[in-house]
Parts: structure tokens; C-alpha cells; sequence
């Protein structure tokens, strides 16, 4: 019996459980068919109904202003002026007073030099450089001085002895001119006695031996003036070397008693000069290094500190540069401007210049340089020509700081009281140029004329007038639409969906039936 029942009861669930599928599948189709038809029908709805183009297209307004072009750049703050302290010599850094990034005053302490044994070395150079030169000038004097005492006395003695040497040749010589002419005489006598014995004799008048003795007397004169003449003749010779003699003692008397008479002493005196000459410039050099020892630098500007390029107990060696101090009551803008833009800027140019770090304010700029030449520089993106251009701010303040980067906006043309429209609200078909107006909710295609472009706004000469509502983004605007969407579409994809269920509805004989468009 207990499992009769137990039987029948499961038999009579499972016709309840059959039973209450079957209602659940049909209250769920009636459910998915209920949504499509709405879903369809509100489809249907919408692609009949006119679209908000206003919502859809939104729109700028044509108003007068002024349109300008500028060439855009970035760039920093930096110092217009600034000053380098620097060594003159050689120095040991035993302390220095500031820290970049400082504030100083003119005539402040920077930096101090460890300089007692640089001083004790110049010192001791200079001591011997005065030593020499002292000695060197004495030497010079030497040469100058005329000579004194006995070394006089034996030169004034030569050229007395010189003197008589020449008289006493020049007396011989007076002698042999007087001998000789005696012995011209002779020989004249000789020669008209021999003459006139040679007519006796050949007239045979005067013996032989007579006329022979004639003959020798003529030649014995005639030998002995030739004798007389050599005699005469080495006189010359004496009496030239005589002199030579007396002008040599004379000029070295003369030497003696002024010693620049004589060249070689000339030439001495003028190698001594340039040896003075040579050690009063050594002198001076080490004067000069000694006076530019110093055991302090001090800051020749008020400003401040760029940057410090030495180290405390470093060795700076001559001409290092130590610090850089900017000159904080100039300052100026420097910018890379692209060589596409550079072109358009001049001298005087006004610009606006900005930093994020002080975005209420706009400090007026004046380009006051333009490079002569451009540079190349590396960047990430890669190598670019850039043109170097400085900029002057005309109401600068202690907001804008050294090192700010800032971004830079130049006017370089404009155009004022024109009507204007974004560049992007004009479609340029071909030759002609349009834009959409919207007018009371609907779009009307205009033909336009421009005129001066700027950077984002161009002129309208003609086809729009003041306050027109020109559409943003002519783009968007479905030329064969209107901005509407087809109805037909929209019922498509509401019987595509009532499709998808439609086998399931035919199961359970739940007939689904699409409404006519």
C-alpha cells in the first residue's frame, strides 16, 4: 500500500512539475515577445520623430574681433647681465662663503685663498730680480764711465810718444827732400861736365882717363840718388805708419776720456740695456703676480650665485673661473625658436609671455635679439635647426624667477574689427568654401568669401552676417540625412528580434505578429 501511494504521488508530481514548465515557458515568451513589440514600437517612435539638430550640431557664434598669426615657443628666465669671478693666479680655496642658489651683495665675501707660501716664493723672486738689476745697472755704468788715474795717463803718453814718432819721420823726410834736391844738383854738374868732356875727348882734345873720371862722378851722383829716393820712398812709408799710430793712441785717449767714442763699447752698452731691460720685465711680472695674490674674492655685483666651480682645499690654477653671480635687476627671456618660424620674427616684436607657476600673470616681452645664425640640437624626437632669440620683459617683478621656464606667444600680424569664425567651421570643397548656419533648429548650408587667416579664427568677408550661429563641426553633418536617421533601419532591427523568438512562440502556439511600418 505505502508504496502504491509513494508511486501515485510521483506520478502526480511529475504531471504538476510538466505542468508548471510549461506555464513558466509560456509567461516567459509572453514576456520576451511583450518587450520586443514595445521595443519595436518605440523604435518606431523615434525614427519618426524629427531630431533636435541643435543638440546634435552645436555651434559658434560670428561676432567682430581681431585675428592674429604668432609663432608659439618655450623657453627660460636667465640673467641679461652677469659677472665671473676668476683667478689671476694661482691660489689654494681655504673657504668659501656661499652656496649656489644665494643672494649676495656687491663687495661681499665669496671665497678665501690660502696664499702665505705663493707670497714667501714671490717675494724671495722678486728680492733676487732687485739684485740682478742693481748689478746690471752698475756693469752699464762701468761702461760708460770715462777712464781715470794712470790707465789715462799711459794712453795720453802713447799719443805723445806717437806724436814725436811722426814729427821726428816727418823731419827725416824734410831731410832726404833737401838731400835730394842737393843731389839733383850733383847729377845735373856731373852730367854737363861729362857732356862737355865727352865733346873734348872726341874732339881729342881731353884725354881718356879724364873723360872716364867725368863718367864715373855722373854715375856715382846717379847711384846715390837712387839711393836718396828709396831712402825717400821708406820715409813715406814711415811717416804713414806714424800716423796710423798717433790716430790709433789719439782714439783710444779719446775712448779712454769717452769710452761711447769706441763701437765695441757702444755694442756693449746696448746688450747691457737689454739685459737691464730683460730683468726690470721679470721684475715686473713677479710685482704683477705678487699684487694679484689675494687672500679674498669679493662679489663684484649684487646678484646671484649661478654657480660655484671649485672646492674648499682645491688648488684653482690661473685664470680658473670660481663662481658665476647673474645680475638679478636684468633679467630676459631665452628661447629656440623652430627655423620655420624664425623667419617671421623682427627686432622689437611684442610678445606674451606665461609660466605654470604663475598662471595669473602675463609679463610683457620685446624680442631685443635675434642669432645672426642657427644652431642644431638633439632631442628625442630628433635633430632640429633652432635660432637662438632673446627676449626683454617690460614688467617684470620678483615673481619671475631665474630658471622659470615659460611659454612665449609672438603677434607677428593681425587683423582687427573683422567678423571671424573658427578655421574649422569653413568645409572647402574644390574652389568653393561653405558652412552650416543653424536657424530655428534647422541647418542651412551657406556659401562664404574669407579673407585674413590667423592661427584658430578666419575672416568672413562675405555670406554670414554678425551673431549668425555657424555649426562647430561642419564635418559631423550628413549631407544625403539631414542629421535624421531612417526609419526603415530602425524597424529592421525590431523585426529582426521578434524573428528570434518567433520559433519558440510557434512551439507553444503563441502566434507573434509584427505591426506594419
Amino acid at each position: 500500500m505505502k508504496e502504491e501511494r509513494a508511486r501515485k504521488f510521483r506520478s502526480i508530481f511529475e504531471r504538476i512539475k510538466k505542468v508548471a514548465s510549461a506555464v513558466m515557458r509560456i509567461m516567459f515568451l509572453t514576456l520576451l515577445a511583450a518587450a520586443a513589440a514595445l521595443a519595436a514600437a518605440y523604435w518606431y517612435y523615434n525614427a519618426n520623430k524629427p531630431p533636435d539638430l541643435a543638440a546634435l550640431h552645436p555651434t559658434v557664434e560670428a561676432v567682430y574681433s581681431t585675428i592674429s598669426k604668432q609663432v608659439l615657443a618655450t623657453g627660460h628666465v636667465r640673467a641679461k647681465d652677469s659677472a665671473t669671478v676668476f683667478l689671476d693666479a694661482t691660489e689654494k680655496i681655504s673657504k668659501i662663503h656661499v652656496k649656489e642658489g644665494d643672494i649676495v651683495e656687491e663687495g661681499q665675501p665669496l671665497i678665501d685663498y690660502d696664499v702665505a707660501a705663493e707670497v714667501e716664493d714671490l717675494e724671495r723672486k722678486l728680492f733676487d730680480a732687485q739684485t740682478n738689476l742693481e748689478n746690471a745697472e752698475y756693469n752699464l755704468e762701468l761702461i760708460t764711465l770715462p777712464i781715470e788715474g794712470n790707465e789715462l795717463l799711459q794712453y795720453t803718453s802713447e799719443v805723445v810718444s806717437a806724436e814725436k814718432n811722426l814729427y821726428d819721420a816727418q823731419a827725416e823726410g824734410r831731410s832726404l827732400d833737401v838731400r835730394l834736391r842737393q843731389q839733383q844738383a850733383k847729377i845735373d854738374d856731373a852730367k854737363r861736365l861729362m857732356d862737355n868732356n865727352q865733346i873734348q875727348y872726341d874732339g881729342g882734345i881731353l884725354p881718356k882717363n879724364e873723360y872716364d873720371t867725368s863718367v864715373s862722378a855722373y854715375e856715382s851722383a846717379f847711384r846715390t840718388m837712387e839711393d836718396l829716393l828709396l831712402q825717400q820712398e821708406a820715409n813715406y812709408q814711415t811717416i804713414s805708419t806714424r800716423q796710423v799710430q798717433l790716430e790709433d793712441a789719439q782714439r783710444k785717449l779719446a775712448n779712454a776720456e769717452n769710452r761711447m767714442n769706441d763701437q765695441a763699447n757702444v755694442i756693449k752698452l746696448e746688450q747691457q740695456k737689454k739685459a737691464i731691460e730683460l730683468i726690470q720685465s721679470q721684475k715686473a711680472q713677479i710685482q704683477s703676480d705678487l699684487g694679484k695674490l689675494k687672500s679674498r674674492s669679493y662679489s663684484p655685483i649684487s646678484g646671484y650665485i649661478l654657480s660655484i666651480s671649485v672646492k674648499e682645499g682645491e688648488l684653482a690654477a690661473k685664470g680658473a673661473i670660481l663662481m658665476e653671480i647673474a645680475d638679478i635687476s636684468t633679467v630676459q627671456v631665452y628661447a629656440e625658436v623652430s627655423e620655420y618660424d624664425a623667419p617671421q620674427l623682427e627686432a622689437d616684436q611684442v610678445a606674451e609671455i606665461t609660466t605654470a607657476g604663475l598662471p595669473d600673470q602675463v609679463f610683457n616681452g620685446v624680442i631685443s635679439k635675434i642669432a645672426y645664425g642657427a644652431v642644431e640640437k638633439e632631442k628625442s624626437s630628433g635633430d632640429e635647426v633652432v635660432v637662438p632669440v632673446e627676449f626683454d620683459i617690460t614688467n617684470i617683478n620678483d615673481s619671475l624667477k631665474i630658471g622659470y621656464s615659460v611659454d612665449i606667444a609672438v603677434t607677428t600680424d593681425s587683423k582687427s574689427g573683422v567678423l571671424a569664425i573658427p578655421i574649422q567651421t569653413v568645409l572647402i570643397e574644390g574652389f568653393e568654401k561653405h558652412v552650416y548656419l543653424m536657424k530655428d533648429g534647422q541647418l542651412e548650408k551657406v556659401s562664404v568669401k574669407t579673407g585674413f587667416y590667423g592661427d584658430r579664427a578666419v575672416e568672413i568677408a562675405s555670406g554670414i552676417s554678425e551673431h549668425d550661429q555657424v555649426v562647430a563641426n561642419p564635418a559631423e553633418v550628413s549631407e544625403d540625412s539631414g542629421g535624421f536617421m531612417r526609419s526603415e533601419a530602425l524597424y529592421g532591427f525590431a523585426e529582426g528580434l521578434l524573428r528570434l523568438v518567433a520559433p519558440i512562440a510557434d512551439r507553444y502556439n503563441l502566434p507573434l505578429e509584427l505591426p506594419s511600418p
